[in-house]
């Protein structure tokens, strides 16, 4: 697909499908290609550093809400 983007044999408004999907649209509502084909210039984070910074947000969600269970509570349950 990138090489018929690069050729323009595809575009933003070219109708796409795939399976799971309830019906036929247009590449740019679909994420996985719309970020794959319509982005252009340098990433701002690599997969790492994406995967790093997801990571610490959902810590961070969980130090916001705490569980109910106590830790005593969470041990008996391994």
């Amino acid at each position: 697909m990138k090489q018929f983007w690069k050729d323009e044999l595809i575009n933003a408004k070219t109708r796409c499908w795939a399976q799971g999907m309830d019906g036929w649209r247009s590449l740019q509502l679909i994420p996985q290609l719309k970020w794959s084909l319509l982005a252009t210039g340098q990433a701002v984070l690599n997969e790492t550093d994406l995967a790093t910074l997801v990571l610490n947000m959902l810590i961070r969600m969980c130090e916001y809400y705490p569980s109910r269970y106590d830790s005593t509570t969470f041990r008996t349950w391994i």
